[in-house]
């Protein structure tokens, strides 16, 4: 069983209250827990997680780290380290896209080539920007009409 701290509602509420997500998550997991016992459902806790869990978020953001900091090499047929693909551009052993030497492009051409090897993508493209939530919305957080589900807010595509 999961129990989640991110998203929409939760941090509208830790905004609105001003108290952490983390504590109020804990708080609805043991009313959560309480209710299912007075069903009579048995439930093992140890097959539980929570997206509060310092063990569950640093595990992911250290896979995300590990995935974002490594590209795949053809010849090698294997990912490996980011850093191994920036000397081997730095050193001239690997050609740049255009053929120009690694030293003449701007560290944001750099950044370019780099990010298009990477094992994740970095896209740039339109969100539903909410400014009275202060936040960008899921399609399914969006009305027909346009508007925020959660406190009825005008929403606005945005590219970022």
């Amino acid at each position: 069983m999961g129990f989640d701290a991110f998203g929409l509602p939760a941090e509208q509420y830790a905004v609105q209250t001003g108290t952490h997500p983390r504590k109020t998550t804990q708080e609805n997991v043991t009313v959560f827990r309480r209710q299912l016992r007075r069903l009579g459902l048995g439930h093992d806790d140890r097959r539980s997680i929570a997206t509060t869990d310092p063990e569950f978020y640093r595990w992911t953001q250290w896979i995300f780290l590990q995935i974002f900091n490594a590209w795949f090499d053809p010849e090698q047929q294997k990912a490996r380290p980011i850093d191994e693909l920036i000397a081997e551009f730095s050193a001239g052993q690997r050609e740049t896209p255009d053929g120009r030497a690694w030293s003449a492009l701007s560290d944001v051409e750099r950044r370019e080539i780099v990010d298009g090897y990477r094992l994740t993508v970095r896209s740039d493209a339109p969100v539903n920007w909410c400014p009275g939530l202060g936040t960008v919305l899921a399609n399914e957080e969006v009305t027909a009409d346009g508007r925020s589900e959660r406190g009825n807010f005008p929403v606005f595509k945005r590219g970022i």
